[in-house]
């Protein structure tokens, strides 16, 4: 038997990401515990909505945003609650961990290294935090856990004299995205003109002014469509055609990626890139900058494009347009691609983690 406790205060109201992350991999979790006793460290167990059944929720207020109390916290209180539970194994899903030795094996996740890789996306006193906490997660964890090879290879770069070996456990993707049968298919939303869908305005790692000027390029040359836009806006939209539509709930995003032609993704960085797979689960084909991640998640059933020529790539994506069998395959080819990713196999992957460095700590005590 194991003993794990999980940090997982992101599981909360407003989730990004790694809140959802967490909550996928602690779903499964709930139903592989077996012998193992899990407990989930939390700030609001009513957002576990149907509750866990066998992982026990242990409420607690401090909060990880509150600084420097939440440093404190974890590094005085958290050791304290660790040792007093017996626990084997501590598991940071936001990298957050001790930096102070304690009882348990720590296990972090560092889900991309764009404070490393593209600081100036951040405001300056942000990203010296996240360089710092992600660096003393690096160098205090016992396993240290990331999403995709890419984030792999730029830990290695960052930091070429890490002696722990990282491991990629690739998350997976919902069962609640899925492609809609005809009597879910929303017809107001459905219009004769292709729509391209693009999701992060707001945020410059995201890069949707590229996709705005591809679309500006593609109206040059002929090709009437929709332009959709999620995310923080500033100020109206640049062209008649294109819709601004703010952060949107799960269902309202799955409703946008099923009854859109093309979902673009012209990300500078991601450390995984999951709304490619979101889309690809819900039968939206998917045209994605050649960076970061995205190839390695996309693998063949994804049309990638360079963000240093945008002519080439308005000369790319309006021959798909004009393409409705590639489309098709597309399709077809991206659900194959979604269907890869299981929240079981990572789930698996992470508790077979945990298991074998707490039998290797148990016998390298015995021999001692």
């Amino acid at each position: 038997m194991v003993r794990i406790l999980v940090d997982a205060r992101c599981v909360r109201s407003g989730r990004t990401g790694v809140g959802y992350y967490t909550e996928e991999i602690l779903r499964v979790l709930d139903d592989l515990t077996g012998t193992d006793e899990i407990a989930a460290l939390n700030l609001t167990p009513e957002e576990w909505v149907p509750p866990l059944k066998n992982i026990r929720v242990l409420p607690t207020v401090m909060d990880y945003e509150s600084h420097p109390m939440g440093e404190l916290w974890e590094n005085i209180i958290l050791p304290r609650i660790t040792r007093q539970g017996g626990y084997d194994v501590f598991w940071g899903p936001a990298f957050l961990i001790p930096w102070v030795k304690i009882s348990a094996l720590k296990a972090a996740t560092i889900h991309d290294m764009m404070a490393f890789m593209m600081p100036h996306c951040y405001s300056k006193l942000f990203a010296a935090y996240m360089r710092f906490v992600i660096r003393r997660a690096l160098h205090t964890s016992d396993m240290i856990v990331c999403d995709s090879a890419c984030v792999a290879a730029d830990i290695a770069r960052a930091f070429p004299r890490l002696k722990r070996p990282v491991h990629v456990v690739h998350p997976g993707v919902s069962d609640f995205f899925h492609a809609a049968d005809d009597s879910q298919v929303d017809k107001d939303a459905i219009c004769e003109l292709p729509a391209i869908l693009v999701i992060g305005a707001g945020n410059p790692l995201k890069n949707t002014a590229f996709a705005e000027r591809i679309s500006k390029r593609l109206r040059q040359d002929g090709i009437a469509h929709r332009f959709i836009v999620v995310g923080n806006h500033e100020g109206p939209p640049k062209a008649d055609h294109i819709e601004h539509v703010s952060w949107q709930t799960r269902a309202d995003m799955r409703r946008l990626y099923q009854t859109s032609t093309l979902f673009m993704m012209p990300s500078l960085y991601e450390g995984f890139g999951m709304p490619a797979l979101e889309a690809m689960a819900c039968g939206c084909p998917v045209a994605a900058a050649r960076s970061g991640s995205l190839p390695e998640v996309g693998g063949a059933a994804a049309l990638y494009f360079n963000l240093d020529n945008e002519t080439d790539c308005a000369r790319v994506i309006a021959g798909l347009l004009r393409s409705p069998e590639r489309l098709a395959r597309m399709r077809k080819d991206g659900f194959a691609r979604a269907a890869e990713f299981s929240w079981h196999d990572s789930a698996r992957r992470l508790l077979d983690l945990f298991h074998s460095h707490v039998a290797a700590k148990t016998t390298g005590q015995a021999e001692s």
